[in-house]
């Protein structure tokens, strides 16, 4: 692996990084980039911010057991099982 820094990766790609989607390996040359590209910082922040938002408005519990196929039964979405 080289320690150069990733060709511009794009805005999905640092979304990625954000969601901690990315590989390992991955992840490092994309940070070596944000770290030396204000623009890609730009994004990187913003998309970070994004999910910290996102995050602080989810609910703080879990739904209650079967709420998820109750609501999809409802929407007439036929659910599979796989055993």
């Amino acid at each position: 692996m080289s320690d150069e820094p990733l060709a511009h990766p794009g805005d999905d790609r640092l979304v990625d990084l954000a969601l901690g989607e990315l590989p390992a390996d991955s992840a490092a040359a994309t940070l070596r980039h944000v770290d030396a590209c204000p623009a890609c910082r730009t994004t990187y922040d913003a998309a970070c911010r994004a999910l910290d938002e996102t995050l602080a408005a989810s609910p703080a519990i879990a739904p209650p057991a079967g709420f998820e196929s109750r609501v999809l039964a409802r929407l007439g979405v036929q659910t599979v099982l796989w055993t």
